[in-house]
């Protein structure tokens, strides 16, 4: 389609310039309000998406419309690697936290590390091994309501899966009804229940791959 022809996706493999970081930062601040990343520092930011580039299990994606970035998204193998990859930073982020009073986030990262958040997973519904895990996706917000979503999810998946690795399915946490009707309604993910959080629970979406037809 016309609208998606000046768009440019790309996985980020070495490093991201000033005016990027600048770029997804604002969207971060502006868009995942409730992911534990927007509470952070500018500089942790940068830091934590300088971390995420140099994994091996986790793939930093960008769209740009016009040379802009209008949207990313951050995936891992596996959600035990948003812990286990960024260890060298624990300290610098517990210590913002609560320097800056983030008790919320604090209670939140608690229940997530303790698995205590998973309660409410009953053992039919918890999530296959071999599941990609779409930990962050956003879209500046001039650009929503246009496909842009949908369409960049749908080539970041294709690209994992044709040239990174193979995964069944694909996992996400949506913390508001719009995230979920974003992912149920417009890119046929199925829930599965909720994850326990302090404000808003999350709800854990699972979308299953069929290789073939993904890369058609």
């Amino acid at each position: 389609m016309k609208k998606f022809s000046n768009l440019k996706i790309s996985q980020i493999k070495n490093k991201l310039t000033l005016k990027e970081f600048i770029e997804i930062i604002k969207i971060i601040k502006q868009e995942n309000t409730h992911a534990l990343i927007s509470n952070l520092s500018k500089d942790l930011i940068k830091k934590y998406l300088k971390t995420a580039i140099k994994s091996k299990n986790i793939f930093l994606y960008i769209l740009k419309k016009k040379n802009y970035i209008i949207g990313y998204a951050l995936l891992t193998k596996k959600e035990d690697y948003l812990i286990k990859d960024f260890q060298a930073l624990k300290f610098r982020i517990l210590l913002h936290l609560v320097l800056n009073f983030k008790i919320i986030t604090l209670v939140n990262i608690f229940m997530a590390i303790t698995k205590i958040d998973l309660i409410f997973l009953g053992k039919s519904n918890n999530v296959e091994l071999n599941c990609l895990n779409l930990n962050l996706l956003a879209i500046n917000k001039k650009f929503q309501s246009n496909g842009f979503g949908k369409y960049f999810l749908n080539k970041v998946l294709k690209d994992i899966q044709k040239n990174v690795f193979r995964f069944k399915c694909v996992t996400c946490e949506a913390p508001t009804p719009g995230s979920v009707n974003f992912y149920l309604k417009k890119n046929n993910f199925k829930y599965i229940k909720k994850k326990l959080r302090l404000t808003n629970n999350l709800t854990v979406l699972k979308k299953n791959i069929n290789f073939k037809r993904l890369l058609t």
